[in-house]
């Protein structure tokens, strides 16, 4: 009779433990990165730039939180000395001000990595290891200049021949500041119908009192409108 036990399959074995085998080392090669790289914090901004330890990164973030610095958005070196280097910094806040004042500028010693000094644009903010104001007193807040923009649309129509002709700009066409006065100067444009019916933009200015919100001043193409 013909043999009809099936045959025996070989040489199959051997690949199938060397396949395992290389198996086995990629796992445990990836466990052991991610082991070795697991609870190391990746650094911050702030401590990457200056070369901070979490530390001295702690005693820094305190002192900002004093002077009203808030959450960090960009830090780039800006001047470095023999013993202290200088860096602009921008937070959620300032960082609108793109192409404008508004940069906090911070000065740190190069060893220690103490705060030596923190200026907004010409003014004291940590001056020999105490606040002496803080930055928000120095301009005007995005959900502020929000609001100033719709008061100032509102005040600028009541004042024009056509007022639902009145075209105003994009955010971007707007500028506010904080003069020394306590007031807060908001400034743009409108383009409207004059009283002859002829489309012409003017610019125009308003004063908000700091304190209270209340605008004391509206000048438009140079006419003051609220006396």
């Amino acid at each position: 009779m013909p043999n009809t036990e099936p045959k025996k399959r070989r040489g199959c074995l051997i690949p199938l433990v060397i396949f395992a085998i290389v198996l086995i080392a990629i796992i445990s090669g990836i466990v052991a990165g991610v082991s070795g790289t697991a609870g190391q914090k990746p650094k911050s901004l702030l401590a990457e730039t200056m070369e901070l330890t979490e530390q001295q990164e702690q005693d820094l973030l305190a002192i900002f939180d004093a002077c009203g610095v808030l959450e960090v958005k960009e830090v780039t070196q800006f001047q470095e000395g023999e013993s202290q280097t200088s860096y602009h910094v921008r937070d959620v806040e300032t960082d609108s001000y793109r192409g404008m004042k508004g940069t906090i500028v911070v000065w740190l010693d190069n060893s220690t990595k103490a705060v030596g000094a923190i200026y907004f644009d010409d003014h004291d903010i940590y001056v020999d290891g105490a606040v002496v104001a803080q930055v928000p007193a120095f301009y005007v807040s995005s959900a502020q200049r929000d609001e100033y923009r719709l008061a100032a649309q509102l005040l600028v129509k009541e004042c024009l021949n056509y007022p639902d002709s009145a075209k105003f700009g994009s955010i971007s066409k707007w500028a506010f500041g904080v003069n020394e006065d306590g007031y807060d100067a908001v400034q743009s444009s409108v383009s409207a119908k004059n009283a002859f019916g002829m489309e012409s933009t003017e610019n125009f200015q308003v004063l908000f009192d700091r304190a209270t919100g209340v605008p004391v001043s509206l000048i438009i193409d140079g006419t003051e409108y609220i006396k």
